[in-house]
C-alpha cells in the first residue's frame, strides 16, 4: 500500500469510527475531540450519515483522474528503481525524473505528460528526493560488521570489568572559507558570503569523546591554529585527558591515521603506560562508528556555518566557543553515541 493510499485508509477508518458513535448518540462535539478532528468535520460526517447511512462515510477512491499506474505496476516500478540507475544503462547512479518517466514508458508503455507529475508520483509511492552520502570503495563490508559485532563489546565487556572510561578520539580542522548551508531570502536574490580564500590557513581540532558506565559523558578539546597535530602531541594530550578524567583506566579508540598506527613515538608512549591505556583501532573507512564526527557535524553545521572569519585568531575563538558549547551539555554526547549504531547495553 503505497503512503496515499495508507492516509486515505486511516481517514476512511476514522469517518467509520464516528458513524460508529452516532449510533450510540455520542455528541459531535465530543466526537470531534475523540477523532482528533473539527466540530464543522463531525457535522459534515454527521449529515452524510443521516442521508446514507454508514456507507455514505465510506471511501470514493482518489479524487481526479484515475492513476496512470495500477498496483501492480507501481510494485513492479518500484522493484526496478531499487536496482538503481547504472543498472538500467545510465553512466550515474541516480534516478531524474525524466529517466523514471523514460523507465515508466519503457515498462508499461504510457508516461507522463509533465515532469511535475512525475515528482508528485514519486511521492505518493514513498520516495523522496535525497542527496546520497559518500562511502570509501576501499571499505572492508565484512570488517566492520565483525569489529561491531565482535570488537567493540568486548570493548565495553573489558570497560565495566575494568572501570575503564572508554574514549573517542578524532581530528578535524576549520578553514577561513566557511561551510555553506541552506538559509532563506527573498526569492530571486543571491545570497554571498564575503570571506577569506586563505586555502593554506586553518584551525586544527581534535576532540576525545569519553563515556563510562554510570558517568555522564564528557568532551575534551585542543585547538592548534595554522599547524597540524603530529605524533609529538598526541602522547602529551592523552596524559592530560587522563588526569582530568581523575585517572584510571581508558580504552582509547581511534582510527588509523598514520600518527596513530604507526608512529614509532606513539607506539613507544601506548607501551610504556600499557598498565592503564589499552588502544584499539576503527575499521578502516569508516567514520560513521566515531561519535566524534558527530561532534564536527554539529560544530561545522551550526555555529561555523556562514561565519566568515577575518583573521585566524578569530575562528579560533568561533570553533572554541562551538566546542566549549558542546562540553557544557554533556547530554549531546549520548545521542552521538547511538547515532554510529554502537550498542552501550
Amino acid at each position: 500500500m503505497t503512503p496515499g493510499a495508507r492516509e486515505q485508509a486511516l481517514r476512511e477508518e476514522r469517518r467509520l469510527r464516528a458513524a460508529e458513535l452516532f449510533e450510540q448518540g455520542v455528541p459531535n462535539v465530543l466526537i470531534a475531540e475523540q477523532l482528533g478532528v473539527s466540530d464543522s468535520a463531525v457535522d459534515l460526517w454527521k449529515a452524510k450519515w443521516e442521508q446514507g447511512g454508514t456507507d455514505a462515510l465510506r471511501s470514493t477512491g482518489r479524487p481526479g483522474y484515475p492513476s496512470l499506474l495500477d498496483d501492480a505496476q507501481v510494485a513492479v516500478l518500484t522493484a526496478e528503481l531499487d536496482r538503481g540507475a547504472v543498472a538500467h544503462g545510465h553512466e550515474q547512479d541516480r534516478w531524474m525524473l525524466k529517466w523514471v518517466n523514460d523507465l515508466i514508458e519503457e515498462l508499461f508503455g504510457v508516461r507522463f505528460a509533465q515532469t511535475a507529475a512525475v515528482w508528485r508520483f514519486l511521492g505518493r509511492v514513498g520516495y523522496s528526493h535525497h542527496r546520497p552520502g559518500r562511502r570509501a570503495m576501499q571499505r572492508n563490508e565484512p570488517a566492520i560488521t565483525d569489529w561491531v559485532r565482535v570488537t567493540w563489546p568486548g570493548i565495553v565487556q573489558r570497560a565495566r570489568a575494568g572501570r575503564a572510561w572508554i574514549v573517542f578520539e578524532d581530528e578535524s580542522g576549520a578553514m577561513l572559507t566557511p561551510p555553506i548551508r541552506g538559509t532563506w531570502a527573498k526569492r530571486g536574490r543571491r545570497v554571498r558570503l564575503r570571506c577569506s580564500y586563505a586555502h593554506a590557513r586553518r584551525v586544527s581540532m581534535a576532540a576525545f569523546v569519553c563515556y563510562r558506565a554510570g558517568r555522564l559523558p564528557k568532551l575534551f578539546y585542543a585547538l592548534a591554529p595554522d599547524c597540524s597535530f603530529t605524533e609529538d602531541e598526541f602522547g602529551p594530550l592523552v596524559t592530560q585527558l587522563r588526569a582530568a578524567l581523575g585517572g584510571g583506566r581508558v580504552i582509547l579508540v581511534w582510527d588509523r591515521l598514520p600518527g596513530h598506527a604507526t608512529s614509532r613515538k606513539t607506539k613507544t608512549y601506548i607501551a610504556e603506560n600499557a598498565a592503564w591505556l589499552h588502544v584499539e583501532q576503527l575499521p578502516g573507512y569508516a567514520p560513521e562508528l566515531n561519535p566524534v564526527e558527530q561532534v564536527w557535524a554539529w560544530v561545522k553545521n551550526g555555529p561555523l556555518a556562514h561565519y566568515c572569519a577575518p583573521t585566524i585568531t578569530e575562528l579560533a575563538d568561533a570553533a572554541d566557543r562551538a566546542l566549549d558549547r558542546i562540553r557544557k551539555r554533556p547530554e549531546l554526547l549520548t545521542p552521538f553515541l547511538r547515532h554510529t549504531g554502537l550498542d552501550w547495553a
